[in-house]
């Protein structure tokens, strides 16, 4: 079954879509910058591992490996990972 916004698309031709398009662009800057934000968000050791799919355990056995990205305010604090950078390096094979 195709939804209302599936077949409005598929009824447009190309200046409605451009019209579309115009009318669109400025609340998808927003959502676009929203997600950029959370993307380089702090995550703390439980959110490093829900994102990862992987247990907390595992996030912190990396990090004391120092084989993955993190951050501590001081030595022996609490873990802080950037979403971005678990992102970077999950991509190069982690």
């Amino acid at each position: 079954m195709s939804t209302l916004a599936e077949v409005l698309l598929a009824e447009l031709d190309d200046a409605a879509l451009d019209v579309l398009a115009a009318r669109l662009a400025p609340r998808l800057a927003g959502k676009l910058a929203g997600s950029e934000a959370r993307g380089s968000a702090w995550l703390d050791s439980q959110g490093a591992a829900d994102h990862l799919c992987m247990s907390r355990a595992a996030v912190y056995r990396l990090a004391s490996e120092r084989r993955i990205p993190f951050s501590q305010s001081v030595a022996g604090g609490k873990l802080w990972f950037r979403r971005t950078e678990l992102d970077e390096w999950r991509t190069r094979g982690g």
